[in-house]
């Protein structure tokens, strides 16, 4: 069975690294500062929802997966690490939306059949890039978001979007 873990309170599911095993995982970090730890998602399909404001503040990755990964930081200065898609083994769909204010700071990276990167409200600080190996990529960079490199190196399709006041 997949692992379906919700983190509602405070500072809850801190600490060690959360890892999804093959059947995948749904993970919500809904409390202020919860999920501080590392994310390696793994498995048939997996979902990482961090809406909760500075939640999932340690790095996360999607690999391996058969039927899709999501990343979604909704919650304000959520996702402060590393997120990537398909660094540990091959990924065929992979969607990462940073749309929580000033959301993503860090690096976005995505190696996958199909990367879908959506930023806005200020997010996606530091470089954005679809990685060689990436069939179609796709790029949308919105309001004060993507202010440093944006980058596809996909062997495919590539559409970067950046509309929006102070995008790309």
């Amino acid at each position: 069975a997949a692992l379906a873990l919700v983190c509602r309170g405070n500072d809850s599911c801190g600490g060690d690294a959360i890892e999804c095993g093959p059947a995948g995982c749904a993970i919500s970090c809904d409390g202020e500062d919860s999920c501080d730890g590392d994310m390696l998602l793994q498995g048939r399909l997996s979902v990482l929802s961090c809406n909760g404001s500075r939640s999932c503040s340690g790095s996360a990755d999607c690999s391996g997966d058969e039927e899709g990964c999501e990343l979604n930081c909704r919650g304000a200065d959520s996702c402060l690490q590393v997120l990537s898609c398909g660094t540990l083994g091959t990924t065929r769909q992979c969607a990462v939306n940073c749309l929580g204010p000033r959301s993503c700071s860090s690096n976005v990276t995505c190696e996958s059949d199909n990367c879908a990167i959506a930023c806005d409200n200020d997010s996606c600080l530091s470089d954005v890039s679809c990685e060689a190996g990436t069939e179609a990529c796709a790029i949308s960079c919105d309001d004060g978001s993507c202010t440093n490199n944006v980058d596809c190196a996909a062997d495919g399709s590539c559409n970067i979007n950046c509309d929006g006041n102070d995008s790309c």
